[in-house]
């Protein structure tokens, strides 16, 4: 990863709540306008008051695809494409120019821009389990830029307090552009166009409260922001879910897309796996290993998602249930790829800590066998002159 997305991920996890706007305000809520018309044809123009968001929004656009850190799957990007467009429909604003990208982050977030730009990170795709729940977050995206929810909190919070955007570096420029969400009653209304849109383009609906308690889930497992604000206000939308699940409960659904958990997973395998590294650079054991298992799943074949898995136990081997793991993971990795010379090298080790000696040495003198110029050539060979192999400081 590089330095300046490693810089923003970290300035995120400290600082952002949920950056559903980026606008040149500290958002202070109050009662919102609601004199303003919700976007609905292909030529809207933003009033004189509007156009200073969309300029601040075209820039954050610019300043990402040239920090890179948006995830480029393009199959994945069509897909996406294709669901926000037919959502657009039961918006009530179908054709509406939209463009939604994936941010390469393992927090819980996603945010609306007011030019269109939707910006899902990749932590919050990897904990929705079907399409239902993708659409169901998404839907709530694009109310928010549909009915220019970004401009009716500007108007009531213009005079209140201002930040500059001088800084030209993006890490920097994240971190001044954190908010928290909108008001409550602007994220009901986007939450009750949601429920809508997802009825009505014949989505499950009991996917809908489901999205809400995986995400109060995974926000006791570790201490970060999670979309959708604090905790009550959390717990309030799920209530108020199941209420509109309650009204609607003969609803019918259809076969909708990637609606099944399999083809939905086999569609963002990559995107779990990419997830689960970024999940364990940042300390998430458990965020990570949940990806993988689902990547797996799909891809049992995947030599990156077992050399990973063997990584991320390998990281807690105290634990002899993970250092089984991590063996069982390199076994999988020479199993599907024999020659693959890091998974001798790391199986070897492994089997060396739980002192499995001639299956190490095996290992070990395979790893140097498919790697000639390993740099650790010494370290290794010193091992393997061991006779005994005991566990000692390893590379």
């Amino acid at each position: 990863m590089a330095h300046l997305q490693q810089r923003m991920i970290h300035s995120f996890r400290a600082c952002l709540v949920v950056l559903e706007l980026v606008v040149p305000i500290v958002l202070i809520f109050g009662c919102a306008s609601t004199s303003i018309e919700p976007i609905s044809g292909t030529t809207f123009e933003p009033e004189t008051d509007e156009q200073p968001l969309w300029s601040r929004a075209r820039k954050f656009d610019k300043l990402a695809q040239e920090a890179d850190v948006l995830y480029g799957d393009k199959a994945l990007q069509a897909y996406l494409d294709r669901v926000g467009r037919e959502l657009l429909q039961y918006l009530g604003s179908p054709g509406v120019p939209i463009r939604i990208h994936i941010y390469k982050d393992p927090l819980l977030n996603a945010f609306a821009m007011p030019n269109g730009s939707v910006y899902l990170n990749s932590g919050l795709v990897a904990r929705t389990e079907n399409e239902a729940q993708l659409a169901t977050i998404l839907a709530h995206e694009l109310s928010h830029y549909i009915r220019r929810h970004a401009l009716q909190e500007y108007r009531v919070a213009k005079n209140k307090m201002t930040f500059s955007l001088d800084s030209s570096d993006f890490a920097d420029y994240l971190a001044e552009v954190q908010s928290s969400s909108y008001s409550r009653n602007l994220e009901r209304e986007a939450d009750l166009d949601a429920l809508n849109a997802i009825r009505l383009a014949g989505y499950e609906l009991s996917e809908a409260p489901m999205i809400f308690e995986q995400l109060i889930e995974e926000a006791k497992e570790i201490d970060q922001p999670y979309y959708f604000g604090s905790h009550p206000l959390l717990v309030e939308r799920l209530e108020d879910a199941r209420h509109y699940l309650h009204l609607y409960k003969d609803a019918h659904s259809r076969d909708v897309g990637y609606d099944s958990d399999a083809a939905y997973d086999d569609m963002i395998a990559d995107l779990l796996l990419q997830n689960a590294e970024l999940s364990f650079e940042m300390g998430f054991t458990q965020k990570s290993l949940r990806n993988l298992k689902r990547h797996i799943t799909v891809r049992p074949d995947s030599v990156e998602g077992h050399l990973l898995l063997g990584r991320v136990h390998k990281s807690r081997m105290s634990d002899h249930a993970h250092r089984d793991a991590a063996i069982a993971a390199y076994n999988e990795v020479v199993r599907i790829d024999p020659d693959n010379a890091m998974g001798h090298r790391e199986l070897g080790l492994m089997l060396r800590n739980a002192q499995h000696w001639d299956e190490a040495s095996k290992s070990l003198k395979r790893y140097l066998e498919l790697n000639s110029n390993a740099v650790d050539r010494s370290i290794i060979e010193a091992y393997l002159h061991d006779q005994t192999m005991a566990p000692g400081n390893q590379p």
